[in-house]
């Protein structure tokens, strides 16, 4: 009689404990589910790996911060996720260091993007440096510049403005992007920042281009010498340095070569990539909460559901 009565009572707390469990399990899924569907993908591509090498023909300055490391501007994907309120960049590379105790965790990348969404805007670099050109069918309304210690953001009326007195100590940056959020995760790089400061990216085009960050150069570039160089890129194919390239790595459409693009004659026109038009209502709420990760999130619980299904049998709870 008695080991019945301390049987039920076994029974009645097990139940209850799983019931609580259960709807503990119910309200972290929920939470978590509409986390992840903040934000959905709107592009993603990925970039040749080892291909930080501009036309295919530079090699890293001799320091050994740069000999040591080895690619350490080898881009291998961009993401970009949008929510209803912003736009998140995510950029895989290879490696990435930081010699120099910047700010965000990266000292030596430069990440240059030049959006074209919206009519107008202008046809050439915001300034020298990168050695580029851009596709006649391409003007930029936004660039959004991206460096160890900063992001900024300028528009083309501010081509001209006087940008030398900018340094990471100034008090005031007026050219900063006031919204945008650096996190670095390993060799991830990723930058939020508000649609209402950068603009709507429906159906844009952009150019993605990629540096080694140097304070001292043009544009911030590191330049490129035509003999081996401790603090400069080098190139020892005989092409004409004064007017080869500065970028280092680009992420090109698909069938498209970066070292074809960036080897082809003066300023070499680097071509865009599209953004996906914008989705309608209905589609866009099915990719918020159709991603893979909220998939993985619905079978690990109705699993997790299962289990306490197979103990209640085994159990007779």
């Amino acid at each position: 009689m008695i080991l019945a009565v301390k049987e039920e009572i076994l029974v009645k707390i097990i139940t209850f404990v799983l019931l609580i469990n259960i709807i503990l399990m119910i309200s972290l899924f929920s939470i978590i589910v509409e986390a992840a569907a903040d934000s959905h993908v709107i592009f993603n591509k990925m970039d040749n790996a080892g291909d930080d090498y501009g036309p295919g023909t530079y090699n890293y300055p001799l320091n050994h911060i740069f000999k040591k490391e080895g690619h350490l501007f080898d881009l291998l994907s961009l993401t970009i996720y949008e929510s209803e309120k912003h736009y998140s960049f995510e950029f895989k590379f290879t490696k990435l260091s930081d010699p120099w105790n910047s700010r965000f965790g990266f000292s030596l990348p430069l990440i240059e993007i030049y959006f074209d969404n919206k009519d107008g805007g202008a046809d050439k670099l915001f300034q020298k440096g990168a050695n580029i050109s851009f596709s006649e069918d391409f003007k930029w309304d936004k660039y959004l510049k991206i460096s160890g210690w900063w992001v900024r953001l300028f528009e083309p009326d501010d081509i001209g403005k006087d940008l030398y007195n900018l340094n990471e100590n100034a008090l005031i940056d007026p050219f900063a992007a006031k919204t945008a959020v650096v996190d670095k995760r390993e060799n991830t790089i990723i930058m939020r920042i508000a649609k209402k400061e950068l603009g709507l990216l429906d159906n844009s085009k952009f150019v993605l281009l990629i540096g080694s960050f140097d304070p001292f150069g043009f544009g911030h570039y590191r330049s490129v010498s035509d003999t081996p160089a401790s603090w400069q890129l080098y190139d020892l194919s005989g092409r004409d340095i004064k007017k080869a390239p500065s970028v280092v790595d680009i992420l090109v459409p698909d069938g498209k070569d970066q070292k074809k693009i960036l080897s082809e004659g003066d300023l070499p026109v680097v071509p865009y990539l599209k953004l996906k038009p914008s989705m309608p209502v209905f589609k866009k709420l099915t990719a918020y909460y159709f991603t893979e990760k909220n998939l993985i999130i619905v079978f690990a619980f109705l699993f997790y559901l299962y289990l306490i299904y197979v103990f209640i049998k085994k159990y007779k709870v």
